[in-house]
């Protein structure tokens, strides 16, 4: 956690070592003295935001009491960060959490067993991300159609109606990552007293994937009619996070 100028270290982070020990130090001044003996131009830090936090400052809306602002990570791993009813910026860092018992089937458990034996498990990441549910697309396809690799990518790119076994497949598996994703967001807009309107910044390879959109739009609107939605995909989420930085006084 970065905090006043200091890196401190919470029970969290501890599974997060540095390769060196900045703990408790300035880490703006840090870096500043390595940009500044190799440059002639004097640099300034004035923050460090991660890429959650960076694709929520990409976007220059509003917030207010009663218009939520999430920015949402969806890639390699998952994250959201968004603006509280106070307007600070709270990091969900959700990739840590564990989904309520009943959520996994049988080959969520085959890829869980197959993770635990190299790297650490996080469900949500699992669950959400881009890579582990085309694993999961691909297990299941295995099974019921004994499909080649080829044949799976194909399928993938042509699921667009669900025409044959692997289109239903492949439609499935991408609705319970969105509906599980909205079920993460319920969580966040219940910390807001009267949401009138959301907006999210979407960011991450999941997302790069205009029906992966269509799901996760359609998915909110069946669930919050009563609230204006409005979602946004921002490639260069971190350029334009920096620009909107330097206005700040």
């Amino acid at each position: 956690m970065y905090k006043d100028g200091k890196l401190i270290q919470t029970r969290e982070a501890k599974k997060w070592p540095f390769a060196l020990d900045f703990y408790n130090k300035d880490i703006g001044t840090e870096i500043e003295k390595v940009f500044n003996s190799r440059n002639k131009q004097k640099v300034r830090v004035r923050s460090i935001i991660n890429d959650t936090v960076a694709v929520l400052l990409s976007n220059t809306s509003k917030f207010s009491k009663e218009h939520a602002i999430i920015g949402l990570v969806c890639g390699t791993g998952t994250n959201c960060a968004y603006y509280d009813e106070d307007g600070i910026v709270r990091c969900a860092e959700w990739g840590e959490f564990n989904f309520p018992k009943g959520i996994l089937n049988s080959w969520d458990l085959k890829i869980k067993e197959k993770i635990l034996k190299n790297r650490v498990y996080r469900e949500t990441h699992v669950l959400l991300s881009g890579v582990n549910h085309l694993d999961l697309i691909n297990t299941i396809l295995g099974d019921f159609c004994h499909a080649r690799k080829d044949d799976i990518v194909k399928a993938v790119n042509d699921a667009i109606e669900e025409e044959g076994l692997e289109s239903v497949i492949i439609s499935k598996v991408r609705r319970r990552v969105q509906l599980l994703t909205v079920g993460l967001l319920k969580g966040i807009l219940k910390t807001f007293s009267n949401p009138k309107k959301l907006t999210i910044i979407l960011n991450g390879s999941v997302y790069e994937d205009e029906k992966m959109r269509d799901i996760l739009i359609r998915e909110l609107n069946n669930r919050f009619d009563d609230i204006e939605i409005d979602c946004k995909f921002v490639k260069n989420a971190t350029i334009c996070a920096n620009l909107n930085l330097l206005d700040f006084k």
